[in-house]
């Protein structure tokens, strides 16, 4: 992510126009996924006005390198300060129709990304996992005679049905709520460590070398999403350790 030298009146902008912003419509669905998201329209349409009312701008570059396409996503306030990040995806197809797709898909995460509003249901890794056949455990029952043995298999059935009607998947509702408090927890994290590193005086590229040396990397981070979720709290212990050395200095 790049940001401006000082991003102290953009981020309070930034805080007020989130308080003021209406949830997306999740008003398309993923056919194959059967799980419901927002249009970038919707994403625009519930956080435009209070973007614009606290003096922010939205930008979106984009732009074509051979196979893939880069979407740069920018939030601009009145004074200059500003926020960036961007997102690279292939081109599956060599087309005008595929490339279109592919941008409008970009913007679509980049926005919601940036401006924190939460874009799609949680599947709860659906996409990610495959999905294993459940199956039964078999009885083995020794049978004197031939009604004993209808008999049990109708009981195992019947008790089979019973435990089938007892479990019950998680609500779309419980779902979407985790995924949207892990989302907002995770960007309410990434800008503290913005916010930190403005008051140690870092430069986005200080910032991005202390991070890759925080987390492991030979290299300056190249974008936040590298950061993981299991590193964020670290980072953020070791910039507030050193702004209180600074500030007992």
């Amino acid at each position: 992510m790049e940001r401006s030298e000082t991003i102290g009146k953009l981020s309070e902008a930034l805080a007020k126009a989130q308080g003021e912003m209406k949830p997306a419509s999740f008003d398309a669905q993923n056919l194959h996924f059967r799980n419901k998201y927002a249009t970038l329209a919707s994403i625009m349409d519930a956080c435009r006005s209070a973007l614009s009312q606290n003096q922010i701008a939205v930008v979106q570059g984009t732009s074509v390198i051979e196979d893939r396409v880069i979407v740069t996503t920018m939030l601009i306030h009145a004074s200059g300060e500003f926020i960036s990040d961007q997102l690279s995806m292939n081109i599956i197809k060599d087309s005008p129709q595929a490339i279109g797709s592919a941008i409008t898909y970009a913007r679509r995460y980049s926005l919601a990304s940036l401006a924190g509003v939460v874009s799609d249901e949680d599947d709860d890794a659906e996409a990610a996992m495959p999905k294993e056949n459940a199956q039964r455990p078999v009885k083995i029952v020794q049978m004197t005679n031939l009604d004993e043995h209808k008999r049990t298999r109708s009981d195992n059935s019947q008790k089979a049905d019973a435990a089938e009607k007892t479990v019950k998947p998680d609500k779309p509702a419980q779902k979407q709520n985790k995924q949207a408090d892990q989302t907002q927890i995770r960007i309410q994290k990434i800008r503290a460590i913005f916010g930190l590193s403005a008051q140690l005086g870092h430069t986005p590229d200080d910032m991005k070398a202390v991070i890759g040396n925080l987390i492991g990397l030979d290299r300056p981070i190249k974008e936040s999403a590298e950061i993981k979720d299991s590193d964020i709290d670290r980072i953020i212990d070791a910039f507030s350790k050193d702004l209180e050395l600074k500030e007992a200095a």
